[in-house]
């Protein structure tokens, strides 16, 4: 399966995916270009940005991703 594959099998179980997850569960480094491929073929993905810290306390930005329909 390609890593499109895996990413659209994840959000249509009606899950979000964030790219930590992403790279953890399947392997994918460039969740933003799955996500882009997958919109150019139709699907309606929104996007959710989340502020965090890292470890050595600076703010960092994350996007989380769900589909919202196939229409």
């Amino acid at each position: 399966m390609t890593q499109r594959g895996y990413i659209l099998n994840h959000l249509r179980t009606g899950a979000a995916i964030s790219p930590r997850q992403a790279l953890e569960d399947y392997g994918v480094m460039r969740l933003a270009a799955r996500i882009m491929e997958l919109r150019e073929d139709g699907y309606h993905i929104d996007t959710e940005m989340h502020e965090s810290f890292n470890k050595f306390g600076k703010v960092v930005r994350w996007a989380r991703y769900r589909l919202t329909t196939t229409e």
